[in-house]
Parts: C-alpha cells; sequence; structure tokens
C-alpha cells in the first residue's frame, strides 16, 4: 500500500469517473478559474465557479496592521452591495484602525492635552 491510498477517494474498479467541462473559456488551473463539481436535481455532474476568497480589511495604524474585527472579509464588487452597517464600526477610526489602537490614540490625546482631562 503507497501514502496515498487513504488520502485520496478513488471511484470503485470498472466504474469510470464521470467527467465535466468548463463553462467558460479559460482552460488553466488558476485562482480565478477554481470549480466544484455539484449533481444537480436532474442527476447531471456540473461545475460550479467558486468565487475568490476576500481579503478582510486591516488596522491603519503605523505598524499594526492587525484584521479589524466585526467587517466582512469580501471581493470589492461583493463589498459594494453590502450595506454601510456591514462596512463599519460604530466607533471613532471604525473601518479604519482596530480598536486597541483606537484606545492608545484615545488615551495619548488624554495625557497630552490637559486641557481635555481623563474623565472628559
Amino acid at each position: 500500500a503507497d501514502a496515498f491510498s487513504s488520502a485520496v477517494p478513488r471511484a470503485p474498479r470498472g466504474i469510470m469517473v464521470q467527467r465535466v467541462t468548463y463553462r467558460r473559456r479559460k482552460s488553466f488551473h488558476t485562482k480565478s478559474n477554481i470549480v466544484r463539481k455539484v449533481r444537480t436535481p436532474g442527476g447531471k455532474l456540473v461545475v460550479q465557479y467558486v468565487g475568490k476568497r476576500g481579503k478582510g480589511p486591516s488596522c491603519g495604524e503605523y505598524g499594526c496592521g492587525r484584521p479589524l474585527s466585526g467587517i466582512k472579509a469580501t471581493r470589492p464588487k461583493e463589498l459594494a452591495r453590502l450595506s454601510k452597517r456591514q462596512k463599519t464600526v460604530t466607533r471613532p477610526y471604525g473601518g479604519a484602525k482596530c480598536g486597541k489602537c483606537v484606545r492608545s490614540r484615545c488615551a495619548h490625546h488624554a495625557w497630552t492635552q490637559p486641557s481635555i482631562g481623563l474623565g472628559g
């Protein structure tokens, strides 16, 4: 037995696998041409194109770059379709900086500007 015998599911001997064809012109196995085989209710095996994964927004503070929590990681076209509340967080710098950086920024301003103070 070889190392791949349990990892790769194979069709039983004597039964041919049903082949599918791409529905678009591109015939190469690229990131934008990933497909998933799906069986339709009629019993036909067709391909569905899997869209690329989105990259979520990250903190804009210099040296941080942490992913922003509460904001979906979507592709730009899908991001345009989302409502405003799904693209931002309701706090200062929401959707641009992470909470940790906003806290440190507020604390810095409170200490450097005595007229504001910590209490407000």
